[in-house]
């Protein structure tokens, strides 16, 4: 039992580096080129990249040709494509809310039929981050004081 274990913990490990082995044998992705994208794996070529969101428009030349996506450089199979660069800390600091659709559910109504119906929606507190670090959380109009990296200050 121990030895399959080991052999099955072995096979996860090696399984989990497959990717980044097999991306420092690809070539980079260029703009022409064909390659293997999308969940699908159909081939499609580049026509452009995005370099501050790190995604590539790709066209489709089999399964659906003619269709456009963008896709992450993930989902470019025979190719390695740049990642996108992070986001500063800077892009953060502002006032923030946070507003949910409800969606919608099948409900069965007096008649026997089924029909959509909308569910409620949800709003969360404004959360203001400023630039050094600290923010300011309101709840419900209530002011609960700033708090500096998720530490309240006093």
């Amino acid at each position: 039992m121990k030895h399959l274990l080991k052999s099955t913990a072995a096979w996860a490990c090696a399984l989990l580096l497959l990717p980044a082995a097999r991306a420092a044998d690809l070539p980079p992705c260029k703009i022409g080129d064909v390659t293997r994208a999308g969940v699908l794996n159909y081939d499609a070529r580049i026509m452009e990249y995005n370099a501050a969101k790190g995604m590539y428009r790709v066209r489709y030349v089999t399964g659906y040709p003619g269709d456009e996506e963008w896709l992450p450089a993930r989902q470019l199979k025979n190719c390695t494509g740049l990642v996108a660069s992070g986001v500063p800390v800077s892009f953060f600091a502002a006032r923030w809310e946070l507003f949910t659709g409800g969606g919608g559910a099948y409900q069965k109504q007096k008649s026997g039929d089924w029909h959509v119906k909308s569910l409620d929606a949800a709003k969360a507190p404004p959360l203001t981050i400023k630039a050094d670090g600290r923010d300011r959380i309101l709840i419900e109009r209530t002011d609960l004081g700033l708090t500096y990296r998720g530490s309240r200050l006093k």
